[in-house]
This record gives structure tokens, C-alpha cells and sequence, in this order.
């Protein structure tokens, strides 16, 4: 199997002369969950529409499975599904003829796992796309795209218009999907509901890339540090030192980078010995004062 299904080099991207995206390269590999953090306006849509082939790049190269995305023929193209927030269904059809005629497109359609999907969230194919609520019509689109079986399926804030029930149950199709060997990219607001089914990050940061690589490889260039109720350690005084969040006991929790954590005298009793969470990492990254860390591999 092609270990660089996604890649991306040094591609640039503005609109009207502001840069929203500059110099950003990396892989996307089969079988794998990516998250791609930014704060609201840092580019991350841009970016996937880019990975999609929906947009071209000002500079640089997008290529999937060694094909650029502007010489992409019909067989390749379905093999990335690319769903965002808005996107829409326009058919005068029920829901039923539309995928009637839908998944005669994807050779690899698998139609007991879309009927399982159906009978799982009781939605009602003799209806018209039209008639679904909004969060119906999301769950709809990733059934669809699920069923359909590419290879690459790019998501964009596509959880905030369902219930917590249907994120739930769709995040562990999407985990599961991975573990089949296909491969997800997904941005969202609510960024702790994929901290247990990432495995790879990337974030963007002022137009950049901040970091990028495996989970556990970006979470390792950081210490968090917990420090009971009232503490007045000196290691609160110092400015590279970023409140991230307290706990139920009252302590609060703080993040250093590991480099200068390792450089200092910490007693092992202020170590938070808990994993660091995606909400850390993005804290870190986007205080006004956060530090800088390399690139993870």
C-alpha cells in the first residue's frame, strides 16, 4: 500500500491579498485519523477544500495517490469524499431513489452497512433530503459516504448540527472505518470529542503549519503541571507557564514546554501524571503567550 496517500507541498493560498495559508507540507497516510486544529479563520476549511480538489493552490502541489488534484479522472476522485457543514442535497427525488441511483457511482458500495446505518438512526429514506432536520441531513450525508467506501474522507465541522447520541455512534463507525485501513481527516469546534479516535495532528497557527505527526509524538514536547488550590510556588510567577484548566479537586493545571521543563528543579508532587489532551495542545499553541515547539516528524 502507497504509505503517502495524501501529499501536500509547500502549498500557499490568499484571498484578495490576505495569506491564509503559507508554505504548509506534509503526508496524510493510509489508515489513519487526522484532526486538523486552527482557531475560527486560521484556514483549516481552506485547507480541506485544497485537500479535496475542490480549490487549487496559489503554489505548491496537492497530490493523491501520486496524482495532482487538477489532472484527478473520475475513478480517482472517488476515492476522497469530502463533506462540510453546508453542504446540501439538491433532488426532487425521496432519499431512497436518490441512493438508488448514488451508489451505482461506487464500485465498492457496501449496501448492508448503509441499511445497518439506517435501521441504527431510524431515518426515513421515503422522505426528500429537504425534509430532514439539519443534524438528519449530516447523518445522511456520512452514511452515504461511509457506504460508498473511499479511501479518504476529509470532514469539515461536521458534528456540531448533530445530537451527542448520533456523534457518538458516528465517531465509532469512523474509528472503525480507520482501522479497516481508510483514512480520516476531520476539523471540529468541539475538540475534546476526538481525543480518544485521533491519531495524528496537525494545527495551524498565523498562516502556518505549527505542528504536525503522530498524537503521541506532539503531545510529548509538553509537560503538564497541576498545583493544588492557593499554591504559591515560584513556578507560577513565570510567563512561559499556561494556565489550561481546573480540576474537580480545585487544583489547576498548567503547561510547559518539555525542553524547559527539563531544565528546571520540578518536584515529581506538581507532575499531572494524565495524558495531555487536544484541548492542551491547542491552548498551548494559541495563548497569546504560548512558546514555540518544532515540528513533530
Amino acid at each position: 500500500m502507497n504509505q503517502k496517500l495524501l501529499k501536500i507541498s509547500q502549498i500557499s493560498k490568499k484571498y484578495n491579498e490576505r495569506i491564509i495559508l503559507k508554505d504548509l507540507s506534509f503526508e496524510i497516510t493510509p489508515g489513519t485519523f487526522t484532526t486538523l486544529l486552527g482557531a475560527n479563520g486560521s484556514g483549516k476549511s481552506t485547507l480541506m477544500r485544497l485537500m479535496a480538489g475542490s480549490e487549487f493552490p496559489d503554489s505548491g502541489d496537492v497530490e493523491f495517490k501520486g496524482y495532482a488534484t487538477n489532472a484527478w479522472d473520475s475513478p480517482v476522485k472517488r476515492d476522497v469524499f469530502y463533506i462540510n457543514e453546508n453542504i446540501n442535497i439538491e433532488s426532487s427525488l425521496s432519499c431512497e431513489k436518490f441512493v438508488q441511483r448514488f451508489r451505482n457511482l461506487f464500485p465498492n458500495w457496501h449496501e448492508n452497512f448503509f441499511q445497518s446505518m439506517i435501521k441504527d438512526r431510524r431515518l426515513d429514506l421515503k422522505k426528500n433530503y429537504n425534509q430532514f432536520s439539519r443534524g438528519q441531513k449530516m447523518q445522511f450525508n456520512l452514511m452515504i459516504a461511509l457506504a460508498a467506501s473511499p479511501e479518504l474522507l476529509l470532514l469539515d465541522e461536521i458534528t456540531s448540527v448533530m445530537d451527542v447520541y448520533a456523534r457518538r455512534y458516528f465517531l465509532g463507525l469512523l474509528h472503525r472505518y480507520c482501522q479497516s485501513g481508510k483514512t480520516v481527516v476531520m476539523t471540529t469546534n468541539i475538540i475534546s470529542e476526538l481525543q480518544f479516535y485521533t491519531t495524528h495532528l496537525l494545527l495551524i497557527h498565523n498562516s502556518k503549519l505549527k505542528l504536525q505527526g503522530p498524537l503521541e509524538e506532539v503531545a510529548g514536547g509538553f509537560v503538564k503541571l497541576r498545583f493544588p488550590q492557593g499554591s504559591d510556588h515560584p513556578l507560577l510567577k513565570r510567563s512561559d507557564l499556561l494556565w489550561s484548566g481546573v480540576n474537580g479537586d480545585g487544583s489547576e493545571n498548567f503547561l510547559l514546554a518539555r525542553a524547559t521543563a527539563e531544565s528546571l528543579e520540578i518536584p515529581g508532587e506538581y507532575i499531572d501524571r494524565r495524558e495531555l489532551t487536544l484541548e492542551d495542545i491547542f491552548i498551548f499553541h494559541y495563548s497569546d503567550t504560548g512558546g514555540e515547539l518544532e515540528n513533530a516528524a
